[in-house]
């Protein structure tokens, strides 16, 4: 955290260096996090782009008492909303999505299937839900940080996450119940 602030300094004084730094050190983390959200490689190249170029612009109103991450990652949930307010969503592509080398052809089929099952699930969650479970378990940031990135309070970010596993179990059960789990495929 002190690092970063540091770094912001530098760069508000010129050195793009710095900001350089910055951009390599939180890219892969903002990016996927991005795709995630969106579900598409493309859309989560260019949100991401637009994410540091963002908060390049908007550098000198970084508070120094925040976590640099947390602010980022409220650019790039801020800019994920807004994206797909402009479009509708559109089939999930796994073409970023990487699997361990070593398995057999018939365990790599399973890990994407239960892949695509799970992404089909998560898109069908409202966004603020979607956002505070991938903030909360793909990112591990804790609630006050989820809190600071989504500007709501931590009873709230409490609620949506028990909310968001709540309604990921029911769709899951449903779908077992019904013995339909390949219809999500479709």
């Amino acid at each position: 955290m002190e690092e970063d602030s540091l770094l912001v300094k530098r760069v508000l004084n010129g050195d793009l260096e710095a900001y350089d730094h910055l951009v390599r050190k939180y890219m892969n983390r903002i990016y996927f996090l991005l795709y995630r959200m969106m579900g598409r490689t493309e859309d989560a190249k260019d949100l991401t782009q637009e994410c540091f170029l963002r908060a390049y612009q908007h550098l000198a109103s970084f508070q120094p008492d925040r976590r640099f991450s947390s602010w980022l990652y409220q650019i790039a949930i801020h800019l994920c909303y807004n994206e797909s307010r402009k479009q509708k969503r559109k089939e999930v592509s796994l073409e970023a999505e990487p699997f361990v080398d070593r398995e057999t052809p018939e365990t790599v089929f399973i890990r994407k299937e239960d892949y695509l099952l799970y992404r089909k699930e998560l898109d069908r969650l409202p966004e603020n839900y979607r956002a505070v479970l991938l903030l909360r378990y793909h990112e591990g940031l804790s609630y006050q940080e989820i809190s600071d990135v989504l500007e709501i309070t931590v009873k709230v970010v409490r609620n949506y996450l028990y909310r968001a596993k709540k309604k990921l179990k029911k769709q899951f059960s449903t779908r077992a119940k019904e013995g339909k789990p390949d219809e999500m495929l479709v």
